[in-house]
């Protein structure tokens, strides 16, 4: 009962998540249709057969059955019809008109996904505290590729599969993106260059598989929270508390920390913290945790921050954020073609469904984030020069443009065909496979 309900949330979300977004888009085309004054037959919200159909003042409004997509028809777009005397007519626009409509779907898309990063900017964005600092190596997990490509705690990561990274936010980004075949890692050890050749694996979040060596990075030695109860607690520890030493020892890492608790034996140990820019002491007494096989206190890092971005330094934010889901795209197609991602990391409908799902059990801010997200990788996805997305009609703009005259309609049509039969065999192959990531 509890999975189908949760299978019915999940896709009550997507199907909002997903409508906002294809209205977002057609009304990219539709209001510079309106305003370069194309002939508009409908705006469509779906494909398929009509659910719902409504005529107004300039065209239809309809919905359909396959919610996946949508579209405005405009009058002669596909060569249908006979409209000489018809200015609006699709063929008697100008080809920089035709282009404006086209691109403006994903123009809106991307409009949206800047509106949302300077709005959660605004109120708050959650950032790594490592997002200013080297990619420098806190642990090795046993036996993990790191350890047997010889990488040690204290190394700087410089580069990753050729790819410089300057903090550990770029790195993670690189090491989670890598899966398959061996790759190159460039460090700094204590001052000295030093190249490895790591083989990585694959690890699952939320269904998606991600790369891994099995680094940590070297957090500084912040208490994120406090479990209740626990010898922490006891002990008067809070959450932001910094550990300077642990029985006179200087702490540097929080991996320092662990191991020092760890190593206890449960006896007290003292620890020198500073809060709010005081200096003070306290001891506390390490408690054996059976499920994790060692002495614990009841600590976690503090691995992030809640960072409010004023006005206009939000919209900054924002901008920097839309740059970065593009590089992220783009990195992501090109190791598709260098076999470093496989297919099956690519979302579908159900993986699409499944995350918005559990994101929105987070709260409606995390979902809205999730939304511009998705919005630009909408965007980005459209873009490509494919028959049947708007980046293939944007590409026979530009053919016909080089040539200085239009492509014969049955030529377009054809292309048209071909390029929306490869897109549909595409994307059954990514529904297939990310079915099966669920079965």
């Amino acid at each position: 009962m509890a999975a189908a309900l949760n299978f019915v949330f999940s896709a009550v979300v997507f199907l909002f998540v997903l409508g906002v977004l294809i209205v977002v888009h057609e009304l990219g085309h539709y209001f510079a249709g309106r305003v370069l004054g194309f002939s508009i037959e409908a705006f469509s919200i779906g494909f398929g057969p009509k659910i719902y159909e409504r005529k107004g003042k300039h065209n239809l409004w309809q919905l359909r059955w396959i919610l996946f997509g949508g579209f405005v028809k405009f009058k002669g777009e596909l060569g249908e019809g006979e409209g000489a005397d018809d200015p609006g007519f699709f063929p008697n626009k100008k080809r920089w008109e035709r282009f404006l409509v086209m691109v403006m779907g994903v123009v809106f898309n991307v409009i949206f996904a800047f509106v949302v990063f300077s709005v959660v900017s605004f109120i708050g964005i959650e950032e790594s505290i490592l997002k200013d600092r080297p990619a420098v190596i806190g642990a090795v997990v046993k036996d993990s590729p790191a350890e047997k490509a010889g990488i040690a705690r204290g190394d700087r990561i410089v580069s990753l599969n050729g790819r410089k990274v300057r903090n550990w936010e770029e790195a993670r980004e690189e090491i989670t993106s890598l899966m398959q075949n061996d790759y190159k890692v460039e460090l700094d050890r204590n001052g000295s260059p030093l190249v490895v050749t790591v083989s990585p694996k694959m690890l699952e979040f939320l269904k998606q598989p991600l790369g891994d060596i099995g680094v940590i990075p070297a957090f500084p030695p912040i208490i994120g929270a406090v479990g209740d109860p626990s010898p922490a607690k006891s002990a008067g520890l809070m959450a932001d508390d910094e550990i300077i030493e642990i029985d006179g020892a200087k702490m540097n890492f929080w991996d320092e920390l662990s191991l020092k608790i760890r190593d206890s034996n449960g006896s007290p140990v003292t620890l020198k913290i500073s809060r709010d820019g005081r200096e003070q002491s306290l001891v506390v007494t390490p408690q054996y945790i059976e499920s994790e096989n060692r002495y614990m206190m009841g600590v976690v890092v503090k691995d992030s921050e809640t960072v409010r971005y004023a006005f206009p330094r939000n919209l900054w934010k924002a901008g920097a954020m839309i740059v970065q889901q593009a590089s992220l795209a783009e990195r992501t197609i090109r190791k598709l073609f260098q076999r470093r991602i496989p297919l099956k990391a690519l979302s579908a409908p159900p993986s699409i469904a499944y995350i918005a799902g559990k994101v929105a059990r987070t709260g409606f801010y995390n979902l809205f984030f999730l939304m511009g997200v998705i919005s630009f990788q909408l965007g980005f996805f459209n873009l490509f020069p494919i028959p049947g997305l708007d980046g293939g009609q944007i590409l026979i703009l530009a053919i016909e443009g080089a040539i200085r005259r239009d492509l014969p309609d049955a030529v377009k049509e054809w292309i048209l065909y071909i390029g929306f039969g490869a897109l549909i065999l595409f994307f059954v192959v990514i529904l297939f496979l990310d079915i099966f990531k669920y079965v």
